[in-house]
């Protein structure tokens, strides 16, 4: 049995809005109440369709628009059509979906993926698809086209089995069929056209039996053994067609029934002029139960199942839980980077620790705003302007300690105190934010220049106590050719063995 807690009324309308009630008790009985309303179409809505988690709605904008009613969020959009989409309906365990259109083509799209798989692109011979329905066990589908030719669709090969020309059976009322259903079990369809309704059977692929009406049908619902149709003056009736065949005459609507949709004993008709009605079947009667005007001309409707609140807000608390991580995990990588200035204007290079302490202890701070990253920046860029100025007096430095004479203590004095200066006089001139690059640059240069004016006669002084001859002197060892040093070794070597003789 059906709960009304457990299914969702979901309507397409004229204006192009799609809308979702549900029905809730209250001390005056049922009530219709909007659970929620979208408006992604750019034109009129023509056809819905439900199953599992899955909706779907196709327009006359060449569109077909797909929700998640799990989480309540539109999941995607087909666009394979040229021209009007009139039909779409799922296979019953949700794995395609099948759509035809004004362009005459019918197409088979995956679900989950939602990649199209088939593309009949001349379907009925060029003619406009106006309706499709498929089989309860999924392997075949039944097309109705403006050239008055009903098609069965081999689901399994992707192929038309067989088509049957209804013209001669109908005559120009089979141009203008939108209305055809298989039987629960599946041993039975139907097709409705002006006043006129044919019941088909599978197993003899014959007509079973026929019905006249006095006023024109617009839909048609299989409820076990009885039909439920509704009729251009408002009126829904319930049809037996067993012999002798009976039929329930209601009054539900001062208008046009647009569309019904039934699950078990849950009945929902509703009519052209926007309004919207709940049922229960018993016994052959229909029992009113809710009723509402939704304020728009509304041109489908399908059930659909209704997922518990509890669920989404799980899910939506996990979704926060995730980002609240992700956030946590940015600011760690931002508070990486942050560098502390001192008043005593000198500038530490090591991390935050007290920072990383705080967000441990309370995890609920807040986060961090485009202020503090745009701080946070520029702290770090005045940290790379200092040590880029420090790569550019340390070859200063160096330079002293290169030098091949003799020094004294005074001398190592000399450096360390030069060191110093270029150090805190780098580090004046960066704690000064205001400063741009160039000034800093040419005050650097200045002082250069003045120390090593200063400071290298000093150095070259003492060099002179030490070595006075140090710049005169020139390299004492002269290489002399090979041929000469052997000469004057034979030469000693001749007069050694004349004097021992």
């Amino acid at each position: 049995m059906t709960t009304l807690d457990n299914i969702e009324i979901i309507i397409g309308t004229y204006e192009q809005f799609l809308l979702g009630y549900g029905v809730e008790t209250s001390d005056d009985g049922f009530k219709l109440i909007r659970n929620f309303a979208t408006h992604t179409h750019q034109a009129s809505i023509r056809d819905l369709a439900s199953s599992r988690h899955y909706l779907a709605s196709a327009g006359a904008d060449d569109s077909i628009y797909l929700y998640n009613m799990q989480n309540r969020m539109e999941t995607g959009k087909l666009t394979h059509h040229n021209d009007t989409v009139n039909s779409i309906a799922f296979t019953p365990n949700a794995s395609h979906i099948l759509t035809c259109s004004t362009d005459g083509s019918i197409a088979a799209v995956r679900c989950g993926n939602w990649k199209l798989e088939k593309h009949w692109k001349n379907a009925h011979k060029g003619s406009s698809v106006n309706t499709i329905c498929i089989h309860p066990s999924g392997k075949l589908a039944l097309s109705v086209g403006s050239d008055g030719v009903l098609r069965t669709w081999n689901l399994v090969k992707g192929r038309q089995a067989y088509a049957t020309n209804l013209i001669p059976k109908l005559g120009p009322y089979a141009k203008n069929i939108t209305v055809t259903k298989w039987s629960p079990d599946g041993t039975k369809y139907l097709i409705a056209t002006n006043s006129m309704l044919i019941l088909y059977s599978v197993e003899n692929a014959g007509i079973i039996h026929e019905a006249k009406f006095e006023c024109r049908v617009t839909c048609v619902e299989f409820h076990d053994d009885l039909i439920i149709i509704g009729h251009d003056n408002g009126q829904v009736q319930l049809y037996n067609w067993e012999s002798p065949p009976k039929s329930y005459l209601k009054i539900a609507h001062d208008s046009r029934v647009k569309a019904i949709a039934c699950s078990d004993d849950i009945i929902a008709t509703s009519s052209s002029s926007g309004e919207l009605k709940v049922w229960r079947l018993t016994k052959n009667s229909l029992n009113l139960l809710a009723t509402e005007n939704c304020g728009a001309r509304i041109t489908c409707m399908v059930l659909a199942r209704k997922f518990a609140n509890q669920k989404v807000k799980q899910e939506v608390s996990i979704i926060n839980e995730n980002q609240t991580v992700a956030t946590k995990k940015n600011i760690f990588k931002i508070r990486q980077e942050v560098i502390i200035e001192v008043d005593n204007d000198e500038v530490s290079n090591e991390i935050v620790d007290n920072s990383f302490k705080n967000l441990k202890r309370n995890p609920k701070s807040k986060s961090v705003t485009s202020a503090d990253i745009r701080k946070m920046n520029s702290l770090s860029q005045n940290v790379r302007k200092k040590s880029k100025i420090i790569e550019k007096v340390s070859p200063f430095t160096e330079r002293k300690k290169k030098n091949k004479g003799a020094l004294n203590i005074d001398s190592k004095k000399l450096k360390l105190q030069g060191h110093q200066e270029t150090e805190n006089s780098v580090l004046d001139a960066t704690n000064t934010k205001t400063m741009s690059k160039d000034s800093v640059n040419t005050e650097i240069k200045i002082k250069k220049k003045q120390e090593e004016a200063e400071k290298i006669p000093d150095l070259n002084s003492t060099i002179n106590l030490i070595s006075p001859s140090a710049k005169k002197r020139k390299s004492l060892t002269k290489l002399n050719p090979a041929t000469k040093v052997i000469k004057k070794a034979s030469k000693k070597l001749k007069k050694r063995k004349i004097m021992r003789q």
